[in-house]
């Protein structure tokens, strides 16, 4: 089965802590959109073209005026025409997944956003299929999966991060409204999702989707142009440490402390560590030591709040023995919280779920 990408027009109707694409854009995207020349709203009879010719008054605001409007609201998506002619998207199928792009605008409405900032806002699996007013295909999205992403988790959700074109390596669209997805590249999108979604009925949707895509085989690499692009987990620090990010007594600490395994008692760790470590949950461990026997180490560290860290130190060790099938509590996998200072009642945690904790604090010079 083969899915599909759709070029959508950037619209910030109804956009808050979610992207836009659930009303009729501002004034100011709607400007934009007609400066930068997009087909439908530079049309002479596209209702915020004439919305904008008028001086936009406050009583003939456009509702719902393009399918970009509806997108969230409706939940389906039509493809248009061209010189009059209905399109059509012959390989797409019910049960297909449709991924839905757009590029953000720049910081000045006169601004142009260059091809490789394209970003993944959302998903839906085609339930239907219908005609729409022009003889074009209208894909109505299934009840499950309907994804529609936070604004700031979709500004870092890279569409070429997954896409590679058959016929140049270089990051360019060109012309037409959808670019074909196989199996593989959705299925990437669709795993990296659940680092980013919170929601726990969007999750449970996505994780039943990546099941099915996925079978038995593994997680495939994305391959688009812009592949590597986090590999160093910058979107997972973030959820991490929060907007305000990493502080540096932290990250001194952690990363003094993951060269130096003898601080702990541990003389055959292989270094280098495993700094920033994810899972597949999308959680992130300070960091891992692998010992030469095989054993594993999971160090988190705190600085003046240790209890948190010690609860993550739990997690981190059952999800460690979980991805290489051991028991929950095994001895080969030892479980650590580090930090400056730890009360006596972190101390009865850490001793009652057999987590090793240290006192360990820096000296600047």
């Amino acid at each position: 089965m083969e899915h599909v990408a759709f070029k959508c027009t950037y619209n910030d109707g109804g956009e808050g802590d979610f992207v836009g694409f659930a009303g009729t854009c501002s004034m100011q995207s709607i400007r934009r959109n007609i400066l930068h020349g997009r087909r439908w709203c530079s049309r002479a009879d596209c209702p915020c073209r004439k919305y904008d010719d008028v001086g936009f008054p406050a009583n003939e605001v456009p509702d719902g005026p393009c399918y970009e409007s509806r997108l969230f609201r409706e939940w389906e998506y039509g493809i248009g025409n061209r010189a009059g002619n209905g399109l059509h998207a012959n390989r797409v199928s019910i049960g297909s997944v449709v991924v839905l792009t757009t590029l953000f605008p720049g910081e000045h409405y006169w601004q142009v956003t260059s091809e490789d900032q394209r970003k993944v806002v959302g998903l839906f699996r085609v339930g239907k299929i219908r005609t729409g007013n022009v003889d074009e295909d209208v894909f109505v999205a299934a009840e499950r999966p309907r994804i529609r992403l936070p604004l700031e988790e979709a500004q870092e959700l890279p569409f070429w991060k997954y896409f590679r074109c058959k016929k140049s390596p270089r990051i360019m669209w060109g012309e037409g409204l959808l670019r074909y997805m196989n199996n593989d590249q959705v299925v990437a999108i669709v795993s990296d999702l659940l680092r980013t979604v919170k929601q726990g009925d969007h999750r449970d949707h996505l994780q039943e989707l990546l099941n099915e895509m996925r079978g038995d085989g593994p997680i495939p690499l994305p391959v688009g142009p812009l592949a590597d692009y986090d590999r160093n987990g910058a979107i997972d620090k973030r959820r991490k440490y929060g907007p305000g990010g990493e502080g540096r007594d932290h990250r001194e600490l952690k990363e003094w402390l993951a060269q130096h395994p003898e601080e702990l008692g541990y003389d055959d760790v292989v270094l280098p560590a495993n700094v920033e470590r994810p899972f597949i949950c999308g959680d992130v461990a300070d960091f891992v030591w692998k010992r030469r026997d095989g054993r594993h180490v999971v160090v988190e560290v705190e600085t003046t709040n240790p209890e948190p860290g010690a609860h993550q130190a739990l997690k981190y060790g059952c999800l460690l023995c979980a991805e290489q099938a051991r028991p929950v509590g095994s001895p080969e996998v030892d479980m650590w919280i580090v930090a400056w200072s730890i009360p006596e009642h972190v101390r009865d945690f850490c001793r009652e779920y057999g987590i090793r904790y240290k006192e360990v604090r820096l000296r600047r010079a």
